[in-house]
């Protein structure tokens, strides 16, 4: 599946936890960040886009086609 979203390497200040894993995001992790401003492990949340198209965050609708889709 290609997402819109492009893969970002974490910068070392912007660490922080992955919210699907728990694991930390360390310096130079690839991240895929959200339209709705969430990032996680790239592999992380493209596993979950591939079933639920919602962040599992805020659940934001990724896919533009209304809430909760």
């Amino acid at each position: 599946m290609r997402l819109p979203w492009p893969c970002l390497l974490l910068a070392p200040a912007a660490a922080a936890d992955c919210a699907l894993c728990m694991e930390p995001m360390g310096p130079g992790a690839q991240v895929r960040g959200l339209p709705c401003g969430h990032h996680f492990h790239r592999e992380c949340i493209d596993r979950w886009l591939a079933v639920k198209r919602v962040c599992p965050s805020c659940k934001f609708d990724v896919s533009g086609r209304g809430a909760g889709s």
